[in-house]
């Protein structure tokens, strides 16, 4: 039996279907886009913070390297005060190298994948419920229930992971020059750079 929150998302398939009068594939993939989009909010705040992460990373890590010079040179002193402003500056900047925003994200959009998936696969196996569903041949497909006879939508779904990866390089590369400009100081960020910063975020949440 599905769970709670599969059967609600068939539901909301089912109900936007009955409302509008689409097919069962459009009334999916309009169901789909709009949970993206309210987990886009948290998207865009998972990507700041890796954008934070990264700039703040290379300051943490070379007070780290100086900490570890003192400590070799056995100037504790300097090291423990050094540690010191370490733990201040940590706490001023709220730095975490893995900030939980990020595992949220990812939390939320493995459930939203799964949730659909097993949503409409339960369509798919359940003919004698969904009848309408079963029956519906949209474009090339012999039924929505049945597999791709061409297997197309199996590229298109390939082609559509490798855009998001190319996707997602984008955004870390545009970080990452971000990084080398501003030397790894966020107030000196650049407005071309927050310009460029932001699109590759909007883009990596669709």
């Amino acid at each position: 039996e599905p769970s709670f929150f599969v059967e609600s998302i068939q539901s909301f398939i089912s109900v936007l279907r009955e409302a509008t009068g689409c097919s069962w594939i459009a009334a999916a993939v309009v169901c789909a886009w709009i949970a993206r989009l309210l987990a886009s909010p948290l998207a865009v705040k998972a990507t700041k913070d890796m954008r934070r992460s990264l700039l703040l990373t290379p300051i943490e890590i070379s007070q780290r390297q100086e900490i570890e010079e003192a400590k070799k040179g056995g100037r504790e002193e300097e090291a423990k005060r050094l540690e010191e402003k370490l733990a201040e500056w940590q706490k001023l900047t709220n730095f975490s190298p893995f900030p939980i925003s990020q595992l949220l994200n990812v939390a939320v959009q493995s459930s939203i994948f799964l949730g659909f998936y097993r949503a409409t696969s339960s369509f798919a196996e359940r003919p004698d419920i969904f009848k309408s569903h079963a029956l519906e041949k949209p474009l090339w497909l012999d039924s929505v229930a049945l597999p791709d006879p061409y297997g197309l939508l199996s590229l298109m779904a390939v082609g559509a992971l490798i855009f998001n990866v190319e996707v997602a390089r984008g955004n870390e590369l545009a970080m990452r020059r971000q990084a080398e400009l501003n030397s790894g100081v966020p107030d000196k960020m650049l407005e071309e750079d927050r310009l460029l910063f932001y699109k590759w975020a909007l883009r990596s949440t669709i």
